[in-house]
């Protein structure tokens, strides 16, 4: 039997991540090969829902970066309205307006005082939005990644934008979240909900999990 993570190439990632193209994914191959070996995902499945849930998040490895650019107060209303314990950060629709087509301002007040932020003027919620393919964002999460792999966090902002960190990111938040036993069970609804925070895009990732599982297995895995 092949060990699967030797069989990751660019074809293999274009299963997962359709979006992109063969070029683009082959800087991303070595850095997940490593990612892989690094965390011990190891397995036909484990690499299957890696890939898949990665694909489906990052539009195929195109979107490293949370813009938080929205045109209309209602979009702003309707995503980030509520906030903890279900206080409203967003009372009204007008109270949307200074967010309009804002992104630092959004992100600096959503993620305010949270996730090891600071207040909206630290500029922490923008420095610390999500990156990414699973848009790994706070303060603490980017601390804790970047412990666990050594580097400071000031450099984990930029470090995730690349396909370096954005793949040494994606395995270990896998490993972290337990998603290798998530990825044992059948089906594709836990990893998802571990991922998602619900089940969005569950026929898109059943997809893809599914194309990746019979290429691999194809090839000998």
């Amino acid at each position: 039997m092949i060990n699967p993570i030797s069989l990751i190439d660019a074809q293999l990632l274009k299963i997962a991540a359709p979006e992109n193209t063969l070029e683009q994914l082959s800087s991303w191959v070595e850095p997940i090969k490593a990612g892989c070996q690094h965390f011990g995902i190891d397995t036909v499945r484990e690499i299957a829902a890696l890939l898949a849930q990665a694909g489906h998040e990052s539009s195929g490895f195109t979107r490293m970066s949370e813009d938080l650019f929205y045109k209309s107060p209602e979009r702003i209303k309707a995503i980030f309205g509520q906030g903890k314990a279900g206080r409203a950060r967003f009372p009204t629709v007008e109270s949307c307006i200074p967010y309009v087509r804002n992104p630092e301002k959004l992100a600096n007040y959503v993620y305010a005082n949270r996730m090891g932020n600071g207040p909206p003027e630290s500029g922490d919620g923008w420095l610390h939005r999500g990156y990414g393919p699973f848009q790994l964002t706070g303060t603490n999460n980017q601390r804790a990644f970047g412990q666990a792999i050594g580097i400071e966090l000031a450099a984990v902002p930029a470090y995730l934008r690349t396909p370096g960190g954005g793949a040494m990111s994606m395995c270990w938040f896998f490993k972290v979240n337990g998603l290798e036993d998530l990825a044992a069970t059948p089906g594709v609804e836990d990893e998802t909900e571990a991922v998602n925070g619900g089940q969005i895009g569950l026929e898109d990732r059943r997809h893809r999990f599914d194309a990746v599982v019979a290429e691999l297995l194809r090839r000998g895995a």
